[in-house]
């Protein structure tokens, strides 16, 4: 459970910082739905999690850093997002990305 909280909360992070360029006022809609899923041959209930925003579109190789580079802090919120979820994709709608795992 905790996972799932720090990839839905690094999410909405990222959502704030990128596409809403800092501003927590803009609006962010979250769906949770039980769905019927299968991964290895085996079907059952998941959750998905779909976060839409409003934003720019930000380029993802732009925001690709790690510290073992020694850059600055941050960037590795994806890696977060994806070490939590079981699946992840970004889809473009209009002025927005959707987000959903």
């Amino acid at each position: 459970m905790r996972a799932v909280v720090l990839g839905v909360d690094e999410a909405l992070t990222n959502i704030i910082r990128h596409a809403y360029a800092g501003h927590p006022d803009r609006p962010i809609e979250v769906l949770f739905r039980r769905i019927l899923a299968s991964s290895c041959g085996k079907s059952g209930e998941a959750l998905e999690i779909v976060l839409v925003d409003s934003g720019k579109n930000v380029d993802r190789a732009k925001t690709v850093r790690t510290r073992a580079r020694g850059r600055e802090p941050g960037g590795l919120g994806l890696h977060f997002i994806r070490e939590s979820m079981d699946a992840l994709e970004f889809r473009r709608r209009g002025a927005g990305i959707s987000c959903g795992s």
